[in-house]
């Protein structure tokens, strides 16, 4: 990213705002959610399906960010009953997070 390859920005751009969503959505709202309903309450299986979301990312400090957006992903899921839903709403959430911070650096390195 640095040296600003555009193939390389386009790869990540593409990995972030779309495969990773799809990957993740299927995990966690497609599989973990539906799983942990047999075992908690659906309020509760959505706040164990995000808490586990936002650790699964690695990044301590996007812990509390990153469980608010997996129970807003999990509530839009069960309202919907479609993964496509939570998987449009996440990938505009890391795409426009990206372009964001990719604004950003542009800005900050001239």
């Amino acid at each position: 990213m640095q040296g600003r390859e555009p193939l390389a920005i386009a790869i990540f751009f593409l990995t972030a705002s779309v495969a990773a969503p799809v990957f993740e959505e299927i995990i966690f709202r497609g599989f973990l959610l539906p799983s942990l309903t047999r075992y908690f309450p659906l309020w509760g299986a959505i706040a164990f399906s995000s808490l586990l979301f936002s650790v699964a990312h690695l990044n301590l400090s996007e812990v509390l960010p990153l469980m608010t957006l997996g129970m807003v992903l999990g509530f839009v899921y069960t309202r919907s009953g479609n993964l496509l839903a939570p998987i449009l709403l996440h990938s505009l959430w890391n795409g426009s997070t990206l372009f964001t911070l990719f604004l950003l650096g542009s800005g900050a390195n001239g």
